[in-house]
């Protein structure tokens, strides 16, 4: 196949992301590799194959299966000509623009292979892109998750009184500051959450100790700040606020309230904003 059309006619078909050049991407070194490039300089085998079994696995997670594999495509042809965009020219109105200089392969170097490569799969949970935010977004949803499970009925209307007087800044009393604690995340619940993230994110989690420190750092306490709820109030000042309204209610709305409405209240993209109360 490639033997059959020309040098210039192969690479627009790689340029344009032609499914016949396949064999091509996947098969290296081969006719079309720049003569000084040596075998460790692009040798990502052992990657390539883990990549490639997550590419044909079922889980697209809201991609399709199509679009994951021609974007798969796409990726290796970066990664086989990555060096053969590095010139700039002129264009017609003066602008810079980078070109494909159509010789031989000059491809990645070892460390750009393996960001491509675990960039180059749409929809897999252990390849998903890790950011901040999304470890924040998980962070939020677990405290909402947490706080709602351990807040009931017969502990609402105290810890209510307590966190009304905390963002009022009222001193609060030991009664009150012992029914804020228990809404406390424990060190075991701590670890199960991490534990929880690890398999989830895979690598790019479990080797981050920046993503590490960010969870770490949500659950720290002080002697100004002694409880996660006050900690990250913002998360549950419409939770609270519709507890109140209930509240008015007369009856058995309460139950009705932690029934029916709790756990759809959810705003996992509040900031941490802390609430620190007078003692």
């Amino acid at each position: 196949m490639i033997a059959a059309i020309s040098f210039y006619a192969f690479r627009q078909a790689v340029t344009k992301k032609h499914l016949s050049v396949v064999l091509y991407l996947l098969n290296y070194p081969n006719v079309f590799a720049y003569a000084e490039i040596h075998q460790h300089e692009y040798d990502e085998q052992y990657v390539r194959s883990f990549i490639f079994e997550k590419l044909t696995d079922l889980r697209t997670d809201e991609h399709t299966f199509a679009t994951r594999f021609e974007h798969f495509i796409d990726e290796l042809a970066h990664i086989r000509r990555a060096h053969n965009w590095d010139q700039s020219r002129r264009t017609d109105n003066g602008k810079l623009e980078q070109y494909d200089d159509l010789e031989g392969d000059r491809p990645s170097c070892f460390s750009g292979v393996k960001r491509r490569l675990f960039q180059s799969v749409f929809g897999h949970p252990l390849l998903k892109l890790v950011t901040e935010d999304v470890i924040k977004a998980e962070i939020n949803e677990f405290l909402v998750t947490h706080f709602k499970k351990t807040i009931n009925p017969n502990n609402c209307i105290i810890i209510k009184k307590a966190w009304d007087k905390g963002i009022e800044g009222e001193l609060l009393s030991e009664e009150d500051m012992k029914a804020i604690q228990i809404l406390n995340v424990s060190l075991d619940q701590q670890k199960a959450f991490k534990n929880y993230l690890s398999p989830k994110y895979g690598f790019s989690f479990a080797v981050s100790l920046n993503f590490i420190n960010l969870v770490d750092k949500t659950f720290e306490l002080t002697l100004t700040t002694s409880s996660h709820l006050f900690k990250h109030g913002s998360l549950m000042v419409e939770f609270f606020n519709k507890l109140q309204a209930t509240k008015e209610d007369v009856g058995q709305s309460l139950y009705r309230f932690f029934a029916v409405s709790a756990s759809n209240l959810r705003n996992s993209e509040a900031p941490s904003t802390s609430i620190i109360p007078k003692r």
